[in-house]
Formats: structure tokens, C-alpha cells, sequence
């Protein structure tokens, strides 16, 4: 029986996907853009659906890369994924070392910004995770960072845990101590390779 250690899962179409006739998304000066998922029954069903098949199957994955747009090229297009559907996959992956995704990590209810909480003792679960990567970011760099801090908070004790950006067509990779101060590791216009030296590092650091 075959055991699944790493998922890459990147796919456009995001309309197709979910079985929707009218997409939802418009073109305008700066790019294409996702009209908002959360009410959306078709997307909402999608990313169930997947978080479904990933858990099922995930007690040995150590790396996971999950991002469907609706245009490959366009981060404005992309599903994303809320603090509860992190959580899940943070919980049900015991040796996941690795996750990149798209995150909204915004709390229902009201006008301000404000991020929803992790659950408490999260950082109990998903012993070895090493890095995650918040995918196809477009907002204000502040509010990524800000972001960035946000999902590293449970996981800063960990010595090494790093946070990718991808913002744009750049990706800044950046370390949280204790109190949350930032200290930027390095920055590329290549992602791609930025990204697989970060897995290789911890893959080899993992078997070392």
C-alpha cells in the first residue's frame, strides 16, 4: 500500500471545478478578481470537498501545496482558506513539516479587520511543522505581514519555524520570535526556487 508524503495540488478553473455556469469573476485594469467565496454554496462545497480528501488521507503527509484559481496566473482569483480549514489540516497531518495555501484569515462580523483566533493547543498538534506559505497574496504588503505574524504565533517556540509571503509575483520568506519581531530571511522574484531549497533544507534537516 502506497503512503502519500507530499501533495501538490495547484489547478485554474476554479469555477469548472465547483460546477458553477456563471463564474463570478470580472476583469478590470490591475487583473482578474474573485467576487467573495463565503456565500458562495459552489465554492463553499469545493472546499469542503477537498479538505475531506486531503484529511482521509493525510497521516503521512509531510508536505502539502494546496492553491485552485479560477485564472492559474491571477493570486486575486484564488480559493481561500479560513483559520478553521488551516486548523483541520494542521490537525489531522501528524508529520506535516511543509503547507502552502491561500488563507483569509479575517473573523465574521463587523467592519474592522480583525483575525480569527486559533483554537487553543494548536500548536500541540502537527509536532513537526517547519514552514507554511501564504499563497497568492495582492492586499497591502502590512496586512501580509501582519498576516504572516498571525499564523506564526502558536509555532514561534519552535526553533527554524519560517513563514513564506507570496505577494505578487515576489516571495519574502520571514522568521517571529517569541514577542512576534520580524527578521526577513531572504527574498526572491523566484518562487519556485526559493520554495524548493526551503523544503530541501527541511527534508534534509528531517533525515539528517
Amino acid at each position: 500500500m502506497y503512503q502519500l508524503e507530499e501533495l501538490s495540488l495547484r489547478l485554474g478553473g476554479l469555477s469548472h471545478l465547483a460546477g458553477k455556469t456563471d463564474s463570478g469573476v470580472f476583469v478590470h485594469g490591475t487583473g482578474v478578481m474573485a467576487d467573495p467565496n463565503d456565500d458562495d454554496k459552489p465554492i463553499r462545497d469545493l472546499r469542503s470537498l477537498v479538505l475531506d480528501k486531503i484529511t482521509s488521507r493525510s497521516k503521512t503527509l509531510k508536505s502539502l501545496v494546496l492553491d485552485i484559481r479560477e485564472v492559474i496566473d491571477q493570486p486575486q482569483s484564488s480559493m481561500r482558506f479560513d483559520l478553521h480549514g488551516v486548523q483541520r489540516l494542521i490537525g489531522s497531518c501528524p508529520i506535516i513539516e511543509f503547507i502552502g495555501m491561500p488563507v483569509n484569515l479575517r473573523a465574521s462580523g463587523g467592519h474592522r479587520y480583525r483575525r480569527m483566533n486559533y483554537a487553543k493547543n494548536i500548536h500541540l498538534s502537527a509536532r513537526e511543522l517547519k514552514a507554511f506559505h501564504l499563497r497568492g497574496d495582492y492586499r497591502p504588503f502590512t496586512r501580509t505581514l501582519n498576516d504572516a505574524k498571525h499564523v506564526s504565533r502558536p509555532f514561534r517556540s519552535r526553533s527554524g519555524f519560517e513563514v513564506f509571503m507570496g505577494h505578487y509575483d515576489k516571495l519574502r520568506k520571514v522568521s517571529f520570535d517569541i514577542k512576534g519581531e520580524q527578521r526577513f530571511l531572504r527574498y526572491s522574484s523566484d518562487r519556485t526556487e526559493l520554495e524548493r531549497q526551503t523544503k530541501e533544507k527541511h527534508i534534509m534537516a528531517s533525515t539528517g
